[in-house]
């Protein structure tokens, strides 16, 4: 129903290795919010898209000098051309276990490859070229921040939403990029370094302190959550 579409994703389930449901895993369905959020991460399930041969074919298909992130880079460069579009729908459950491909990737390979999608996204979409050091911090998003590089990371994370605002014509009428950006400091909160409720907390009054519109979508639930529980119970 939606010729003009060359990729299209699904929302997910995560399951363990009994196959039982564990957790939610949800991409943006805005389309301003898929292209924020690919600046610094995938915005499909890999196991979840469909997309159009030819579109793929013609930008070269995956790149094989990415051993990880290879799905990111190439969803990355078929949206710089054409619609794309994730369904609210949960249509695939999402395995997670020691053994699986994201568990085993090794940081130290990993961070180039993110690296050099996250610099390239920016500037075709910002027109921005980051300093290495810039993208190199910014694939604390995946990887892990350290809590002593938080405010860095967030007053970066902020800055770059502005230049969003003022490039994306639909990002100042809709509430977008800050719903996605509540969602990411959530995801932040979980993956920052050393585990703690206190380095969770430190995140999210960095993100209010650079952003205070963010608390609009910010859900209390869910940050109570993870100051309660402490990201190293939630990682597991």
């Amino acid at each position: 129903e939606r010729p003009e579409l060359a990729l299209l994703g699904t929302q997910g389930r995560i399951v363990d290795a009994t196959g039982a449901a564990v957790g939610l895993v949800d991409r943006p369905l805005n389309p301003t919010a898929i292209r924020w959020f690919h600046l610094l991460d995938s915005p499909f399930i890999h196991s979840a898209v469909m997309f159009r041969r030819a579109a793929v074919e013609a930008i070269g298909g995956y790149d094989e000098s990415f051993a990880w992130a290879q799905d990111w880079d190439l969803w990355s460069r078929l949206l710089h051309r054409h619609p794309v579009a994730n369904l609210p729908d949960r249509l695939v459950d999402y395995r997670a276990h020691a053994a699986s491909a994201t568990e085993a990737r090794d940081p130290a390979r990993y961070r180039p490859l993110a690296r050099r999608i996250i610099a390239r996204n920016v500037e075709a979409v910002l027109g921005e070229r980051l300093a290495e050091s810039e993208a190199d911090l910014l694939t604390g998003f995946v990887l892990g921040v350290d809590v002593s590089e938080v405010s860095r990371f967030v007053a970066l994370l902020a800055r770059l939403a502005g230049a969003f605002r003022r490039r994306e014509p639909d990002a100042a009428s809709a509430p977008e990029p800050e719903r996605t950006l509540a969602h990411q400091l959530d995801a932040l909160a979980v993956r920052v370094r050393p585990p703690t409720r206190a380095a969770a907390f430190a995140v999210y009054r960095a993100g209010l302190v650079a952003d205070p519109r963010l608390l609009r979508w910010l859900q209390a639930a869910r940050v109570l959550g993870r100051l309660a529980v402490g990201p190293a119970r939630l990682r597991r």
